[in-house]
């Protein structure tokens, strides 16, 4: 429920009191509020750059100021192609061929009672580009679970006296490394990961 829905007719009767507990003569006082759906706040971001013929994401992020919800998005592209869907939050942009053209994305947001607002933003195509960095599949690599390829750089687990064990029996730390994650990959471990 929006804060600003209700609309108050309010009748109000002040009395002061002093510290002794004298009061002054009371005062009557007369309001009406009467509030205003204000339009979302919404941003456009993408990337500033797309290679030709490539397709690029664009993403609103809109607000209700009222503290409604946000019942619609409509974006419209000029000198690009919408794939897909043009009526949610995000949407993907087929870059055009000519290098040097201008793509603008715009979007028109409705909040639940009508008010709307629009954001936009540009792109510029170019002959080629290395694409944006948020749709790129990265790994993050614990080299402790792969083998132990190089023996030199073992550490050995805390006992409580704070100082390394002089042994490695009953050692439980993990001792994968990179050297151990290249034996990895000799074997096919990461055949099919998609990497770009």
């Amino acid at each position: 429920m929006k804060h600003y829905e209700y609309e108050i007719d309010a009748n109000l009767k002040c009395v002061v009191y002093d510290g002794a507990g004298n009061a002054c003569e009371s005062q009557a006082i007369s309001f009406t509020t009467s509030n205003t759906n204000l339009p979302p706040v919404v941003t456009v971001s993408g990337p500033t750059k797309a290679g030709k013929d490539s397709e690029a994401m664009y993403r609103a992020d809109a607000k209700d100021q009222n503290g409604g919800i946000i019942a619609s998005y409509s974006w419209t592209v000029s000198g690009g192609t919408i794939v897909g869907d043009k009526t949610g939050a995000s949407i993907k942009v087929k870059m055009p061929s000519k290098v040097g053209s201008t793509v603008t994305v715009t979007v028109t947001v409705k909040d639940e009672e009508g008010a709307s607002a629009t954001g936009d933003t540009q792109t510029e195509v170019s002959e080629k580009t290395s694409g944006d960095f948020r749709e790129e599949t990265i790994y993050f690599l614990m080299t402790t679970r792969f083998y132990d390829g190089d023996s030199t750089n073992n550490q050995y687990s805390w006992d409580e006296g704070g100082e390394y064990l002089k042994k490695t029996d009953g050692d439980y730390a993990w001792r994968g490394d990179f050297a151990g994650r290249k034996s990895s990959d000799r074997r096919g471990y990461y055949h099919g990961a998609s990497d770009t």
